[in-house]
């Protein structure tokens, strides 16, 4: 799934969702616990990575977003120590949403989906977690794709 992503995200084709595909299988799979992480990754998280590129990237990219979709937004501003996921949006139709951003070829992930997890008396909480959604504003995209993403959310929420 990494590697299908890899070459999706280098040179996106109509057959490339197979990673996405692949990605949904193996998440609902993965066991969930404290797992340490390899030497090899230790190594590369330390050395390979401009952790400073990418704050000052997914800051910005959040504060693009956020300026556009301020009034759908969860948190309201980005304080000067952190360093964003994702811009968590609350939208009455999500799940058309996230459909019409896949037809887009952008995979937001859905921050928590509580069924089945937490009790259904949680009523709030199962509430928020029907509509919350989050939107990508990762390093690796750039302002095209951040104002791409923004016309996505405009069109299928309206306003």
């Amino acid at each position: 799934a990494c590697l299908l992503r890899r070459d999706f995200d280098i040179l996106p084709t109509d057959h490339g969702r197979k990673w996405f595909q692949l990605f949904r299988e193996m998440e609902s799979e993965m066991p969930v616990g404290n797992y340490g992480a390899s030497p090899l990754s230790i190594t590369l998280l330390e050395t390979a990575i401009d952790w400073q590129s990418v704050s000052n990237k997914r800051r910005e990219n959040y504060l693009t977003l956020l300026q556009a979709l301020r009034e759908f937004a969860l948190l309201k501003d980005l304080p000067e120590d952190v360093v964003p996921l994702g811009l968590p949006v609350r939208v009455e139709n999500r799940d058309a949403l996230r459909q019409a951003l896949f037809d887009q070829n952008i995979y937001p992930p859905i921050h928590w989906d509580l069924a089945g997890v937490v009790p259904e008396h949680f009523d709030e909480s199962h509430e928020l977690s029907r509509h919350i959604l989050t939107l990508i504003c990762d390093q690796r995209y750039d302002e095209r794709d951040m104002e791409r993403e923004i016309c996505v959310v405009r069109r299928v929420v309206g306003t």
